[in-house]
């Protein structure tokens, strides 16, 4: 992926990319802020957004699942 992408804003509130030619390990999915908000919450308790955990461009959730 071009380092360009991350420098403009994302087109949707999910975009998800995928590689073809490799049968492993193929697809990347980005979401929004506000899409793991709402749609994430059905399922989870969204504890907190974490930037730049995983390198310069991977975030993290912290989540607890909904009893």
């Amino acid at each position: 992926m071009p380092s360009a992408w991350f420098d403009q804003p994302m087109p949707s509130e999910r975009v998800v990319l995928r590689y073809m030619p490799s049968p492993f390990h193929n697809i990347h999915t980005f979401y929004k802020a506000d899409y793991i908000r709402t749609k994430w919450a059905r399922f989870f308790e969204v504890r907190e957004l974490l930037q730049k955990v995983h390198g310069a461009h991977q975030d993290g959730v912290v989540l607890i699942k909904r009893r």
